[in-house]
C-alpha cells in the first residue's frame, strides 16, 4: 500500500524542478527576457537521437505539466558560448511557450 501511494505521489503531486549549475546563467537571461521564472528541468543526459544536441520532452499529468530539457554533454563541450546560449533559448522556447519545430520539406 505504501508504495503505490508513493508511485500515486510522485506520479500526480510533480517532482522538484532541477537545473543544472551550468545553464544558470542563461537560465537568468531568458526569464529576464520572459519577465516570469521558468518551470522547467534542464540536466545533462542522452537525447534521443546521437545527432541531437538538445530536447524538450513534456509530460501531461492529470494536476499539472512536467517540463524538461535534455542538453547532450558532447555536443555541450564542443559548442562555443553563443551556441550553447542559443540551444538553451531553443529547447526553453519549446518547452516554456509550447512552440514546435517546422520543418518544411520543400526547403530541404
Amino acid at each position: 500500500m505504501r508504495a503505490l501511494l508513493l508511485v500515486f505521489f510522485l506520479c500526480c503531486c510533480g517532482g522538484e524542478q532541477s537545473i543544472d549549475p551550468t545553464f544558470f546563467p542563461f537560465v537568468a537571461e531568458f526569464e529576464a527576457c520572459q519577465g516570469k521564472p521558468i518551470s522547467t528541468t534542464i540536466v545533462f543526459g542522452a537525447t534521443r537521437a546521437g545527432h541531437v544536441a538538445g530536447v524538450c520532452s513534456t509530460m501531461d499529468y492529470v494536476t499539472h505539466i512536467e517540463r524538461k530539457i535534455t542538453i547532450s554533454p558532447t555536443s555541450w563541450v564542443r559548442f562555443g558560448l553563443m551556441q550553447r546560449k542559443a540551444i538553451i533559448f531553443h529547447e526553453l522556447i519549446h518547452c516554456e511557450w509550447g512552440y514546435n519545430d517546422v520543418y518544411n520539406p520543400v526547403d530541404r
